[in-house]
């Protein structure tokens, strides 16, 4: 797969959001950006469910990635997962996991998809060391893949299980009795008519109402009260996130004296390259890889 040129920098966001093999996470970022102009990813470092919806409900609308330490927040659930899932719908925004794994092929498969975490199910993005090396990114991915198809083929499962609207409606069903005839006038010496007619002499006389007035003619052309206004277009409104998983490498750290040498780096970014379907970007102090990153 080519990488884009190193000229896509300068490119607008929604340019570089629609450039071939672009990952469907990445061309949504860039598109957020463009529509929220916001670029914040909120670090939501809280130890709570109701503390974690909370934050998330009340910063949505203004970010576009709120990271999330699920490890940290106490008694996670699926409450946890179905909150933050439908206020990053709602919201429009990305949820990003700062998992870190670093651990070989079968053990991360379960940590990402497994246990009370379960992190594949509900995390558009989550983020490895490489130090296991690029089988890290495979293994991931298979489980990326593997959640999202079960995922499919439950939501397919229940939509052709469920009854069939048109059954529902094609079965059979007896048709309602008709109506009785109405019933006879009475006869005119019936008490009803006769009581009818002794009270007819009570009713007012009514008055003709007067013709309406000419309607009055229009002017030629109006005056204009209010300046005319431009016509404006609505806003864009950005569409839920997609349904998709994506990876971030661990290739450079912030931290004093830390291990993450320039070759380590360089191995990240090729490594990055040979899997451009999974991997979307890097956690790293500067620009990586060129234009593509």
């Amino acid at each position: 797969m080519s990488t884009p040129p190193r000229s896509s920098l300068t490119q607008p966001f929604t340019t570089r959001a629609d450039l071939p093999n672009t990952h469907p996470l990445t061309s949504y970022l860039l598109q957020l950006i463009t529509i929220k102009r916001s670029n914040l990813c909120v670090s939501a470092d809280v130890t709570s469910t109701s503390a974690l919806l909370k934050l998330a409900e009340e910063v949505g609308d203004s970010i576009c990635v709120l990271k999330t330490h699920a490890d940290i927040i106490d008694h996670f659930s699926d409450r946890t997962i179905m909150g933050l899932q439908e206020i990053s719908r709602r919201k429009k925004f990305l949820i990003f996991e700062d998992r870190k794994f670093g651990d070989i092929g079968n053990t991360v498969q379960k940590q990402y998809t497994s246990g009370p975490l379960r992190i594949a199910h509900w995390a558009h993005i989550t983020n490895a060391h490489l130090f296991p090396g690029p089988s890290i990114i495979t293994a991931l991915s298979s489980a990326a893949t593997s959640t999202l198809a079960s995922h499919n083929q439950s939501v397919s499962t229940e939509i052709s299980t469920g009854t069939p609207r048109s059954s529902i409606e094609s079965t059979s069903s007896p048709s309602p009795p008709s109506p009785p005839n109405p019933p006879p006038p009475p006869p005119a010496h019936h008490p009803q008519t006769q009581h009818r007619h002794r009270h007819n002499h009570h009713l007012p006389n009514l008055r003709a109402l007067p013709p309406p007035a000419a309607a009055l003619p229009l002017p030629q052309r109006l005056p204009r009260l209010l300046p005319r206004q431009p016509l404006r277009r609505h806003p864009l409104r950005p569409g839920p996130p997609p349904h998709a998983r994506g990876l971030l490498l661990l290739a450079q750290m912030s931290s004093a004296d830390n291990l993450l040498t320039p070759e380590y780096t360089a191995a990240c970014v090729a490594a990055a390259r040979a899997h451009p379907d999974f991997v979307m970007g890097f956690v790293c102090q500067r620009a990586l890889g060129g234009g593509g990153w």
